[in-house]
């Protein structure tokens, strides 16, 4: 059987979710920790985004269709389970999370961890501007799961893998983290789901140890 490489930064949330998916599958794979933009990056996805797949001589990105792929060629519990209308609402969630939700919160965890500022602290007014929104979408989410405990259907899905890799960065942060304790389907959630060994088994190194940049054409 050809080796399965991931590539990508350990940090990004992306990156993680296809390492949970490959870990639910019980999938042996190795994780190539490179940056977006970067040769082996762009040799796969044409926009140079993370992460990208290789298994054997097979390239894939995009990690809702790299996240198929391990489905669909890999034996294990699914990532995408049920019938065909359980099915589908997995793949509803995966698009609103990752079209409105995740969006949404980028802007305040950049604010965080890339905030541009002059002495490299957090920038604190682009934190006041993007809470709101944040809140609002961890709203949706505890309204969400609040029925099943599962973000789509009524078991563990690629649903969940998808969101919760954001949801432990926001539980970090002071605004976001306080938000979430006031949510009591959100947190429980949360703390059921963060137990899981495919959770566990991918938390990434902090954002200051993120791979080199590598400039096209050096080493």
């Amino acid at each position: 059987m050809p080796e399965v490489d991931v590539l990508g930064a350990p940090q990004s949330n992306f990156v993680r979710t296809v390492r949970m998916a490959l870990e639910e599958k019980g999938v042996p794979y190795t994780l190539v920790p490179v940056r977006p933009h970067t040769p082996e990056i762009d040799a796969v996805h044409p926009l140079g985004k993370i992460p990208c797949l290789r298994h054997g001589d097979f390239s894939l990105c995009e990690s809702q269709a790299i996240a198929a792929y391990i489905d669909r060629a890999f034996p294990g519990p699914a990532l995408f389970p049920g019938e065909v209308q359980e099915a589908a609402v997995i793949e509803q969630w995966v698009s609103i999370c990752n079209t409105a939700v995740i969006p949404c919160i980028q802007p305040y965890m950049a604010a965080y961890y890339f905030p541009g500022t002059a002495d490299g602290q957090p920038d604190k007014a682009a934190v006041a501007a993007a809470f709101p929104k944040v809140e609002a979408q961890l709203k949706l989410l505890d309204r969400t799961v609040t029925a099943t405990g599962y973000l789509a259907g009524a078991r563990f899905s690629y649903a969940d893998m998808n969101i919760l890799p954001v949801l432990a960065y926001l539980a970090g942060l002071p605004e976001s983290g306080g938000a979430m304790k006031a949510l009591p389907a959100l947190t429980r959630y949360f703390e059921t789901h963060s137990k899981r060994p495919s959770f566990v088994n991918t938390v990434p190194p902090p954002f200051s140890e993120l791979p080199p940049r590598v400039e096209h054409g050096k080493g």
